[in-house]
């Protein structure tokens, strides 16, 4: 719901400020209006004190009488001329914050000329204003101020979908500035070339030739056995055999015992290894 503030003076427009904060009660509720806002604690600074509560507003409504311009002060000045003027002050806060200004035209009263305004007031004089007549209209114009005050309370929040913003807020972000990543240094070429010495690799290696060496020196020996084994099976039988089919055994075996014990030994030691590195 908008906020609104409603600024008048009491011997020009009391009655109607009554009623309108009424129908603004029923319409927003009673917590969003500011009225009365000359009840200002003692001791305070009663221009920090509008300033403060206009700046709670969303909209300020400005209800001008018949006789609004041309009060005096009991000086033959206009109150509107002395700077310390409550209304004066309220109006002012509400266009220093660039709140909407709305004026509500009271009784017979009209918009008043620019020149006939302050300085600091003038802009008032090109705002678009509401009525609240006497008479048997009142209740309309009334509809139509809440109605009007409803679609700029809208309009407001389509512009800034999270309401008011605060000055900080406001303020444009500086880009954080990202700092460089470090470049690595490149590595030398020699650095990069050189090899690294592994001792795992050489103890590898070692422990290879050593189980090779083992291998074969086990292969040798148990093929020693049957090759020496199948030698002298051969021989028994040829020299058993020689004497009933009358030939030299001897002569038969010595020139091939060398070279067959020579052959089944590295037969069997070849065929031992192969099948332990496989």
């Amino acid at each position: 719901m908008p906020n609104v503030f409603i600024s008048y003076r009491r011997d020009d427009s009391a009655y109607a400020a009554n009623s309108i904060k009424e129908k603004l009660e029923d319409a927003f509720g009673a917590s969003s209006v500011f009225f009365d806002i000359d009840k200002i604690p003692i001791g305070v600074d009663f221009r920090e004190h509008i300033n403060s509560a206009v700046a709670k507003c969303d909209m300020l409504l400005v209800l001008i009488g018949d006789r609004w311009i041309e009060q005096d002060a009991g000086t033959g000045a206009r109150r509107l001329d002395d700077p310390a003027d409550f209304v004066r002050l309220e109006i002012e806060a509400a266009i220093k914050r660039e709140i909407p200004l709305i004026p509500v035209l009271i009784g017979k009263a009209s918009m008043p000329a620019e020149d006939s305004l302050p300085a600091p007031l003038r802009e008032l004089a090109f705002r678009n204003a509401a009525e609240v007549r006497s008479g048997r209209d009142q209740a309309h114009h009334l509809k139509q101020l809440i109605k009007g005050l409803q679609q700029l309370a809208d309009s407001q929040t389509r512009k800034s979908p999270i309401g008011k913003q605060s000055d900080k807020s406001r303020k444009k972000k500086r880009p954080v500035k990202q700092k460089p990543h470090p470049t690595p240094e490149p590595t030398s070429k020699s650095s990069s070339a050189k090899k690294t010495y592994n001792p795992e690799l050489l103890v590898n290696v070692l422990e290879s030739i050593k189980s090779g060496l083992l291998s074969l020196v086990c292969a040798l020996l148990i093929g020693l056995v049957p090759g020496v084994l199948l030698a002298l099976t051969c021989s028994a039988i040829i020299s058993f055999a020689g004497p009933f089919w009358n030939f030299d055994a001897a002569a038969i075996i010595e020139p091939y015992w060398n070279m067959g014990l020579v052959s089944c030994v590295l037969f069997c030691a070849t065929a031992v290894w192969f099948f332990d590195f496989s």
